[in-house]
């Protein structure tokens, strides 16, 4: 089973740091894990930088069909 990190954020704040860390963290202790990120984010240009699985997903609304349609296509892809 994955885990999965699924970011919507449009800068660089305290939330983005905390997944960023987890991320490592679990990475770093063998967990499989990886980020779902808008792909013109911050969050995702660091997890690229450090070599964190990451993904683009463009979320246009938290309430996006689509959007969850492919994060669910994608997750299950992955497990």
């Amino acid at each position: 089973m994955s885990l999965f990190q699924i970011d919507s954020g449009k800068e660089w704040r305290g939330g983005q740091r905390q997944s960023l860390f987890l991320v490592r963290e679990l990475k770093r202790k063998g967990y499989p894990c990886r980020f779902y990120v808008q792909p013109d984010r911050p969050l995702y240009k660091k997890a690229e930088e450090e070599g964190l699985p990451v993904f683009p997903l463009r979320i246009r609304s938290e309430a996006s069909i689509i959007s969850a349609l492919r994060l669910a296509r994608h997750m299950k892809k992955a497990n």
